[in-house]
């Protein structure tokens, strides 16, 4: 969602082996928010998700983007974040201010799907329903939203 580039010093100190785990685990390391079956292509919840995300002109379904709209409109806080991990001293500490970062942002993606993204259903997609809230009918994309946060060294 958001890209950091870093780059971590070696110094002489009394850790250096504690600052050569906190290299290895920053060089690379990664945040993953998504769909948590996205393994499985062919989910039925993939589908829906990705159909909403980008649209589908066969099935008349419009774009209602809820993962790249908010990682556009929340990519400073997330950089923000991601600053503050690299802050760290060591390895514990930058894990967890990412896997703070993976939390925020699962929090907002789902803030998103309750936001009634438009455009508007159609009145047909209300009747079936019987809400006319968008990206909303069984909660299941709602709850499927997930973070992965991979160290580095975990690679």
């Amino acid at each position: 969602m958001a890209t950091v580039t870093s780059t971590v010093t070696q110094r002489r100190t009394k850790d250096d082996a504690g600052l050569a785990e906190l290299r290895a685990a920053v060089d690379g390391a990664e945040v993953w928010i998504g769909i948590a079956s996205a393994k499985d292509p062919d989910s039925e919840i993939v589908r829906y998700a990705t159909k909403n995300e980008f649209g589908s002109v066969e099935e008349r379904i419009p774009e209602r983007s809820f993962m790249r709209s908010t990682a556009d409109e929340q990519a400073q806080k997330y950089a923000r974040m991601a600053a503050r991990a690299l802050r760290q001293t060591d390895r514990a500490s930058f894990m967890t201010q990412l896997e703070l970062l993976g939390v925020v942002a699962v929090g907002d993606v789902q803030l998103k799907i309750v936001s009634d993204v438009p455009p508007p259903n159609a009145p047909m997609t209300i009747a079936r329903k019987g809400s006319t809230g968008t990206l909303r009918d069984s909660g299941r994309m709602l709850q499927s939203i997930k973070h992965e946060t991979i160290a580095g060294d975990e690679r």
